[in-house]
């Protein structure tokens, strides 16, 4: 279960969230409520081209551009549904599945398509992964207790001297239905029956999703770094 720093974390930690999908914001702040975190959106910046090869690549690229251009922290999240019948795919195209790179992401035309091409296919094993990316300014009081932390959070390359990127990891298994089931949710959530709730992901919202999915998982390491780092980062 996603646990959450204390009401003695202070003082306000301010993060922009490099995102402008409504579906992932909202999300994100189900997640943060209990938090006294501010979580900004920067709607007039750009995001940028997501070219990576993994979830881990696209997220510092969003984070470490919006970081840059707002010189303050920035939380990124990259996830995707991987099929294992599918050799890992849709992966980092889980967005624009059926529209390719170019496309616009549309979760009907993918979802259709991950039904078309799992029609005949009997191992539906598959998982959710999630890849969340902190990136800040070297001179953030947080970036140098994440330094300091026993067992620290995984450091990033980054080729800039002026910022620091770390990264925080989740995961739900599950397994992909032969029809959409539940109404809430966005993107495969109607399709991912999960492994921990018996249910697809689009049938549960709330508390009860945020427990077992790979965003609420990969927050919950993060929250938990960031408690212990705000109470070294305490004059």
């Amino acid at each position: 279960m996603t646990q959450h720093p204390s009401k003695a974390f202070e003082p306000l930690y301010r993060i922009v969230l490099a995102t402008h999908n409504q579906n992932k914001v909202r999300e994100l702040r189900q997640l943060f409520e209990a938090l006294p975190v501010e979580l900004l959106t920067q709607p007039e910046l750009p995001e940028p081209i997501e070219d990576g090869d993994s979830f881990v690549a696209n997220a510092l690229i969003k984070a470490l551009a919006f970081a840059r251009a707002c010189d303050m922290p920035s939380l990124a999240d990259d996830s995707g549904l991987e099929v294992d019948a599918l050799g890992g795919a849709p992966g980092v195209h889980s967005a624009r599945f059926a529209s390719g790179p170019d496309g616009k992401g549309d979760s009907k035309a993918n979802n259709e398509k991950l039904l078309r091409l799992m029609s005949r296919e009997r191992n539906r094993s598959a998982r959710f992964r999630c890849a969340l990316v902190l990136a800040l300014p070297k001179d953030d009081p947080i970036e140098a207790a994440f330094s300091r932390l026993p067992g620290a959070p995984q450091a990033l390359h980054v080729d800039d001297p002026a910022f620091s990127a770390y990264v925080f990891e989740g995961r739900a298994e599950g397994r992909i239905l032969r029809t959409p089931v539940g109404q809430a949710g966005f993107g495969y959530d109607p399709l991912f029956l999960s492994d921990d709730l018996g249910l697809s992901f689009a049938q549960v919202e709330g508390a009860k999703k945020n427990a077992v999915s790979h965003r609420g998982r990969a927050l919950a390491a993060f929250f938990a770094a960031l408690e212990r780092a705000t109470v070294l980062a305490r004059p």
